[in-house]
């Protein structure tokens, strides 16, 4: 498609449609957008017809919106087995997580591991009407110009961090009027702080949707009609019922994210309410060894734009829709790292890795050079290691290591010199990184293997089974990184280290 084009529909009713001249910034995802419409082309057209001439900041909002939808759009979600065959499971069928995690639970010993997958995907490019659009864009521009809280947004986070009619990949609906008109009571009290003013509609929203971790076994993203009946929803549905109240109302927010948390297993999402500039933070963040603000916009210089032929990329890290802002969370360091194995022949990339639900999972990324990698803005006091990622694995590249406050490694690997190991517990107890208490938590009966990390996997040094007193182990290598995992657990055990003959959690 060149630069002109037409508004087909505008022309079938018989107006005489102008000539459309499209700014460089938007050119390639409004060609990319119309092309992948398809049949749907002619109501995108329509939509940006209708704002080519008049308020200019209308013009370049339709165009923002156009512009980069492409590849956006519903993802159903299902479980598939190994050999990418489906396995039905609807976890709300259940009366409560456990019910439902026993269930999948048992499909997993008849099927093996199951993983949840796209099993189909509806583009907007190809379904949303120029009335969808236009009633967005209408409604996003009302509240601005009469929110009283948002007098100083300025129009580049009006565009970024309130027009989007979308949050991830759940049903495009339309969620705008509905609550916009919930608050229209409060905005006449006069409140001028959009802080104050978004945490007011938080609240509200959280009197009447809550967390359920049930939710996690449904991993579909919840639109508005569905997330309104079910009142209920994982962290994810959460942030994005709250956003889509926030954006209703001119609040400037943001969806932040860390893909993997650092000290403690799973990952999370979180509602962000940013000032008129677009900043902000939450302090549920300031754990993370990385936070990531999810945008509507493409970034520019992206991994998925920088990374080489051939080469894989972890999940969580190729999407080009996201912003790092660990900045705005905590004192960023510079870590450089020199790798003691080899790059696999594809990898122009290498990762810090935290560990994370049994695994170690890639939570930044950084350009290889010379033997080794630079990574950017991580959080100290935390376990990393580094790692290239091949055939869909990760490979470690070097040992792991402790990020301390002043920003220096401490390298964690067996030493020539053994010591007696006194243990209480095999994962963390509550919020303490420390089991200083010296109460048993072990499974009695159980058998625990005792693990050090060493040359890039787990070698088992010791194992015994559990009774009321706590497990001893001896001529065990010092300086490591241990696990003490159950023979008949998930091993998702956390790591820990050793130091003053008490258990450190990292």
């Amino acid at each position: 498609m060149t630069r002109l084009f037409r508004g087909l529909a505008l022309a079938a009713l018989g107006a005489v449609v102008p000539t459309l001249l499209y700014a460089d910034a938007y050119q390639g995802g409004l060609d990319a957008a119309l092309e992948e419409a398809g049949s749907n082309r002619a109501e995108l057209e329509t939509f940006l017809a209708r704002y080519a001439q008049g308020d200019a900041q209308k013009r370049d909002a339709a165009r923002f919106l156009v512009g980069n939808m492409a590849g956006k759009g519903y993802s159903l979600l299902r479980f598939f087995d190994a050999e990418k065959q489906e396995v039905p499971f609807e976890a709300l069928c259940y009366p409560n997580y456990q019910e439902a995690l026993s269930a999948f639970r048992e499909l997993e010993k008849q099927h093996g591991q199951l993983h949840y997958n796209v099993k189909s995907r509806t583009f907007d490019t190809k379904t949303v009407s120029a009335a969808f659009l236009t009633q967005h864009l209408e409604d996003a521009f009302r509240a601005w110009k009469t929110r009283p809280w948002a007098q100083d947004v300025t129009f580049e986070t009006f565009r970024d961090w309130i027009l989007p009619y979308r949050g991830n990949k759940e049903p495009a609906e339309n969620w705008r009027t509905e609550l916009m008109a919930r608050y229209d009571g409060y905005a006449q009290k006069g409140e001028r702080d959009p802080l104050r003013a978004g945490a007011y509609i938080q609240e509200d929203i959280g009197r009447w949707a809550t967390f359920d971790e049930i939710f996690y076994l449904h991993p579909t993203d919840q639109g508005w009609s569905e997330i309104k009946r079910t009142r209920k929803g994982r962290c994810g549905d959460l942030s994005n019922l709250i956003n889509y109240a926030l954006r209703a109302n001119a609040v400037p927010c943001a969806i932040d994210y860390t893909p993997s948390w650092a000290d403690v297993n799973n990952n999370h999402a979180w509602n962000v309410l940013l000032n008129p500039q677009g900043r902000g933070s939450d302090p549920v963040g300031q754990r993370a060894a990385k936070v990531y603000r999810q945008t509507f916009a493409p970034q520019a210089d992206s991994l998925a734009d920088r990374k080489g032929d051939g080469e894989e990329l972890p999940r969580w890290l190729a999407s080009r829709y996201y912003l790092d802002v660990s900045e705005q969370y905590f004192t960023p360091h510079r870590v450089a790292v020199a790798f003691d194995v080899p790059a696999p022949k594809t990898s122009k990339h290498a990762y810090l890795c935290v560990f994370n639900t049994g695994n170690w999972a890639p939570i930044q990324w950084g350009t290889m050079r010379n033997g080794g990698a630079s990574f950017e803005a991580m959080n100290a006091g935390l376990l990393y290691l580094p790692a290239y990622y091949a055939s869909d694995k990760v490979v470690p590249a070097a040992d792991p290591f402790l990020l301390e406050s002043n920003g220096r490694k401490r390298w964690l690997r067996p030493s020539d010199t053994f010591q007696t190991m006194t243990l209480y517990a095999s994962d963390r107890v509550g919020d303490s990184y420390r089991n200083e208490e010296r109460k048993v938590s072990l499974r009695a009966g159980a058998t625990y293997r005792l693990q050090l990390w060493e040359k890039g996997d787990w070698r088992t040094v010791g194992q015994a089974r559990a009774t009321d007193r706590p497990l001893r182990f001896v001529k065990v290598p010092s300086g490591a990184l241990y696990r003490l995992i159950e023979s008949e657990g998930h091993r998702e055990e956390r790591p820990f280290t050793y130091e003053e003959d008490v258990q450190v959690w990292r």
